[in-house]
């Protein structure tokens, strides 16, 4: 697959092949953006891109956010809709949880 481009208006990409067959994909750049600064873990950052990305993009977020909480922690984890962050908390007979919460 060769990288053909990518129109900002349309939010796709373009790919060719050498059969000259082509295919697009649709790519958000704010949820680009919003997945490369949980990365880096600049959460200030995320939070200025989250209120960008279009609602129905949302499930891809917070599938994105569920996988990066199960590589980064060892403890069960919970998800809540308020803030953007990350949390250890200590409950319910003294076990560990990783809290995600999420701002909407």
């Amino acid at each position: 697959m060769y990288l053909l481009g990518y129109i900002p208006k349309d939010d796709r990409l373009y790919l060719g092949d050498k059969e000259l067959n082509i295919v697009s994909y649709s790519l958000l750049v704010s949820v680009l953006e919003y997945q490369t600064a949980v990365m880096r873990r600049d959460f200030g950052m995320a939070d200025k891109v989250l209120p960008t990305i279009p609602k129905e993009q949302r499930t891809r977020v917070a599938h994105f956010l569920e996988k990066q909480v199960r590589k980064y922690s060892k403890t069960p984890f919970l998800f809540f809709k308020s803030n953007c962050s990350l949390l250890n908390v200590t409950s319910f007979k003294n076990r560990k949880y990783t809290v995600v919460l999420l701002k909407w």
